[in-house]
């Protein structure tokens, strides 16, 4: 599956690259469980929103601080996100970034669901393939 449609230029890929995926929903099933892609209706149910290079004082952080900083990056603030430095915007409007949302670190392509008091990791079925194509 490409995640890049053909007329969106790939990014320069760092180690502080993510691309951000948005809900059709705004909402998730209430679970203990590890979230699959079967439980929150990936691919189908998301579309990219964004293409986010975390701050560059990031770089030698903790994932968890990268994935805060792109959380931040596409949520309102003072402007709309689709504003922010370091944020290449393939939707306007977009509502924030939150729960239920996707964020894959192009670093260690690491699949990222936003949940109410974080981020946890996203399990896509074996064998599925995703790259940015072009």
């Amino acid at each position: 599956m490409c995640l890049l449609h053909p007329q969106i230029p790939a990014p320069q890929v760092t180690e502080n690259t993510f691309l951000v995926f948005h809900r059709q929903e705004r909402f998730l099933p209430m679970t203990n469980e590890p979230f699959t892609h079967a439980l929150v209706g990936w691919p189908d149910r998301y579309h990219l929103v964004a293409i986010v290079e975390a701050d560059e004082s990031y770089a030698a952080k903790a994932l968890a601080d990268k994935l805060a900083n792109v959380w931040g990056k596409t949520n309102h603030g003072r402007k709309p996100w689709q504003e922010n430095e370091g944020v290449i915007a393939l939707q306007s409007p977009a509502t924030s970034t939150g729960p239920g949302d996707v964020v894959l670190s192009l670093e260690d392509h690491s699949w990222w669901v936003v949940t109410t008091i974080g981020y946890q990791s996203f399990e896509l079925p074996e064998g599925a393939q995703h790259e940015l194509c072009h």
